[in-house]
């Protein structure tokens, strides 16, 4: 995850290098104006680190679980016959929305770009809002989401604080390059989850925790 959310990094940084002014004007004028004007150690901690948990915790928690108790969807018939008339793969993205948990994560994510207050920020946190909430449903922990999410925030404040503007993409490369190389060194260590995994009773041995990270 680490290594996912290094290469979302970079990738978002080439794209906003190629925006123009225009839209890149309410962007350096909004909420990310002020990393270069703090400390550098408050902005870590503040920014990197303390402000992805509580996001992830009333975004990726706090709300996903609030609206999917609350059963959010379209519910639609899927049966109806206006739907049974459209293409079939327009019928599959439609019953996404009569899916609670589809219908949370998109809404979080939605709220999640809405509350950066700008259009530029807001398109990609809609877009990482997205992944950070699929990670979360997927290991069934919100870990992946605070791991990613301050991995994000953590880099951004250090290359953004002792780097100028246009080493940018340069930094967060070589953080990309040396999260792979960690991940590389640590690859012997990982240990799948199969059936020879299983003790006597049952239970998955201790090194299940190695599966994910």
């Amino acid at each position: 995850y680490v290594v996912l959310a290094s290469l979302l990094n970079l990738v978002i940084t080439i794209v906003l290098q190629i925006l123009p002014d225009s839209l890149m004007e309410s962007y350096m004028n909004g909420s990310v104006s002020y990393i270069g004007e703090t400390d550098i150690w408050f902005a870590f901690l503040g920014i990197g680190v303390l402000a992805p948990i509580a996001e992830e915790i009333s975004f990726r928690y706090f709300m996903i679980n609030t609206l999917k108790k609350r059963e959010v969807c379209l519910d639609f018939d899927e049966d109806s016959r206006f739907i049974k008339r459209l293409p079939e793969q327009l019928q599959n993205i439609l019953s996404y929305f009569n899916d609670e948990t589809y219908m949370a994560v998109l809404i979080s994510s939605f709220a999640f770009g809405i509350v950066h207050g700008n259009l530029v920020q807001g398109i990609y946190c809609f877009i990482l809002g997205m992944i950070f909430a699929v990670a979360n449903e997927h290991e069934k922990s919100l870990l992946p989401g605070i791991v990613m999410h301050i991995t994000i925030n953590t880099s951004s404040v250090i290359i953004g604080s002792v780097l100028p503007s246009e080493y940018e993409i340069i930094g967060l490369a070589v953080v990309f390059v040396m999260a792979c190389a960690v991940a590389s060194l640590n690859r012997d260590n990982y240990n799948f989850v199969v059936d020879n995994d299983l003790d006597d009773e049952g239970f998955y041995s201790d090194n299940y925790e190695y599966v994910t990270w």
